[in-house]
């Protein structure tokens, strides 16, 4: 049998988006890559409203989960200079690195210059803002480690 990408209903693809074999994207996912690129490895489930904004780049490894309405953010508004208008100011692009085997829980928020390492666990609804050791067990906002997998 044939390994494939299966696509749900309303996704959003745009830019230089890379899905390897077996990724399954739900329905109403948005990945959204802007001049930057995203790379989703094989076996890695999006599930349904998860959004993946670039141009970071992105880079998801393989055997991923990640849940409903999962937001990531591969870039972050400049604002430095008070005189002008914050959407003015442009954007940075951030990397963001999701290592093999990691599990990212309903509601939870990945943002910039992050990397969460092999075999992680992100409790739903925690908001990353720094890297995550492989096997580590976050939680909350801003997410910090309660624990690890053995």
């Amino acid at each position: 049998m044939a390994e494939c990408v299966t696509l749900g209903r309303f996704c959003e693809l745009s830019g230089v988006v890379t899905l390897s074999q077996d990724v399954y994207v739900h329905p109403y996912v948005v990945l959204r890559a802007f001049d930057g690129s995203i790379h989703v490895g094989s076996g890695t489930t999006l599930n349904h409203y998860a959004v993946v904004y670039g141009p970071g780049p992105v880079t998801i490894g393989r055997q991923v989960s990640i849940a409903t309405r999962v937001t990531i953010v591969g870039s972050s508004h400049r604002f430095t200079d008070p005189t002008q208008p914050i959407r003015n100011q442009g954007m940075e692009a951030l990397p963001v690195t999701i290592s093999d085997d990691v599990w990212i829980g309903a509601g939870a928020v990945i943002l910039g210059n992050v990397c969460i390492g092999e075999g992680a666990v992100i409790g739903a609804g925690a908001v990353v803002t720094r890297n995550v050791p492989s096997r580590a067990l976050v939680v909350g906002v801003p997410a910090r480690q309660i624990g690890a997998r053995r």
